[in-house]
């Protein structure tokens, strides 16, 4: 965690091995870097001072082994059920995350960024129906281009 720079980095995956939870590279073998928002960082420095010690797991036990793998899924199941919202997956919130941002007009470079696609063309390809206007704008530019070939 880098809170004075507002982001989290991730350099390894927490998997379920054989004999329980093992340290893995991440999927890629890159590191991960998440830029955070002003509110997410004041709820992490509050939690800070709970943590283990420096070594430990940003999330976990008061002994300081990390939460299980799925135990985020089992809170998220909990919480939506508490919450009366229909079923979807805890995975489907990152494609949320990507469509709202593409609708709020975010350059497409960086929600792939945020993804951690290595390339803005598969977010493109996968989030293209996100992108608001775009027919519209293109006819438009088009209109003018010939208006003004014609003028």
């Amino acid at each position: 965690m880098d809170l004075d720079r507002g982001a989290l980095s991730f350099t390894r995956a927490l998997v379920e091995g054989p004999s329980g939870p093992v340290l893995v590279p991440t999927k890629t073998g890159r590191t991960y870097r998440v830029e955070l928002d002003g509110a997410s960082v004041e709820i992490l420095r509050a939690h800070r001072p709970r943590a283990f010690d420096g070594d430990a797991f940003v999330f976990s036990r008061p002994d300081g082994r990390p939460w299980l793998p799925n135990h985020v899924t089992k809170r998220f199941i909990a919480a939506r059920s508490r919450a009366g919202l229909g079923h979807f997956r805890l995975h489907d919130l990152r494609h949320f995350m990507a469509t709202q941002m593409l609708a709020a007009g975010v350059p497409i470079a960086v929600v792939a960024q945020s993804l951690s696609h290595a390339r803005a063309s598969t977010t493109l390809n996968v989030y293209a129906h996100a992108i608001p206007g775009g027919d519209r704008a293109a006819a438009d530019t088009i209109a003018l281009l010939l208006a003004r070939e014609t003028d």
